[in-house]
């Protein structure tokens, strides 16, 4: 079977204050590397701190896909990649972050025992439970769509069988 995308869902930071934040950190740490009392060295590890800091999250996305064999969930630049199986999915349901929650903040969580998320901004997302009782939560823009997509593929994959 082909593992082609039939839904793919590419997610980056795109809060300004976020940015703001990231750049003015960056900025300080160019602003001590030009300082008179830092060595060479210090003033080329400052600027490769800003630079690395300002590229790291400009690289960073969260990437949805679900294929004719499951979904994969993936984060760049961080090697984190997860693959789950239509056969494994037990439920797929929208889910509405809670910040209080330990999954409910943006970045990539593991709370207590088998539960994951993946978030990089909203507060909407997609809940599987799949395995034995494991539970992955990815956010989505498009919370609805991703939920059909996958139940329609299920369906699909079980009149295969």
């Amino acid at each position: 079977m082909s593992t082609e995308a039939v839904y793919r869902e590419v997610q980056r930071f795109r809060r300004p204050t976020l940015w703001v934040v990231v750049v003015a950190t960056a900025l300080v740490f160019l602003a001590f590397g030009v300082s008179e009392a830092t060595t060479l060295a210090g003033q080329l590890l400052c600027l490769l701190t800003a630079v690395g800091l300002v590229a790291g999250f400009a690289a960073m996305r969260l990437t949805t896909e679900v294929t004719n064999e499951g979904v994969v969930v993936s984060f760049p630049p961080f090697r984190v990649t997860q693959h789950i199986p239509f056969e494994e999915i037990q439920r797929v349901e929208r889910h509405v972050y809670h910040p209080a929650t330990p999954l409910g903040h943006w970045g990539i969580h593991v709370g207590l025992g088998d539960q994951r998320s993946f978030n990089i901004g909203g507060n909407e997302g997609v809940e599987l439970v799949y395995g034995e009782n494991q539970r992955l939560v990815v956010g989505s823009t498009q919370p609805s769509e991703l939920v059909d997509v996958i139940r329609r593929m299920q369906r699909q994959e079980r009149s295969f069988e």
